[in-house]
């Protein structure tokens, strides 16, 4: 079962204060997918999100979600564009 090595990681970090690799990060996150989607976000957090991504907290719902998803794609692509510059 995950949970035991999931708990000591999540000390670990939090007792060190150190930073954890993207591996890390990436390999534990998979245990959470299901519960960190859009979907199951309440409306607070859905405001809450859109506060932090600097985007109007005002609509429905599901106009928050899309704003978000959107949010979130043109962050990826300047990831990605910048990486490809720091790399080539």
């Amino acid at each position: 079962m995950q949970l035991p090595r999931t708990f000591s990681f999540l000390l670990e970090i939090r007792n060190s204060g150190e930073r954890p690799s993207n591996e890390e990060i990436i390999r534990f996150s998979k245990l959470f997918e299901d519960e960190l989607t859009l979907d199951n976000l309440t409306r607070p957090q859905l405001v809450a999100l859109c506060k932090l991504l600097e985007l109007q907290s005002i609509g429905t719902n599901n106009f928050l979600r899309f704003q978000i998803i959107m949010k979130l794609r043109a962050i990826r692509a300047d990831d990605k564009e910048t990486k490809s510059l720091t790399m080539g």
